[in-house]
């Protein structure tokens, strides 16, 4: 065996080890209880009300001469074509709350 194989190998046993001595995990259990604005919307698992909220979206400034290489790309690689991507206004509840895109 080569000294990178080697290390490689030995590398490999030492992280299956660690994680053979996780404690065994487990699924997070429902909330009793979910209140929004007052309301009991969810009780023991079970939905109690439904309450509309606020819809938020952006519009992100773009080059527009850059859309046919986004749409080629988008084609490449989505399992949806580029032209059902987009949410019409109409689909928003009263069209939405838009939220400042920042540059961070």
């Amino acid at each position: 065996m080569t000294s990178t194989v080697r290390r490689w190998t030995s590398g490999y046993k030492t992280a299956r080890s660690s994680l053979l001595r996780l404690p065994s995990l487990t699924l997070p259990e429902l909330p009793r209880f979910v209140i929004k604005g007052g309301v009991v919307i969810v009780e023991q698992g079970e939905i109690r009300a439904e309450l509309q909220g606020r819809t938020l979206r952006t519009a992100p400034d773009y080059d527009e001469v850059m859309l046919p290489d986004i749409k080629k790309w988008f084609e490449a690689y989505y399992t949806i074509q580029f032209a059902n991507y987009p949410v019409d206004r109409h689909h928003l509840s009263a069209g939405g709350y838009q939220v400042p895109c920042r540059i961070v």
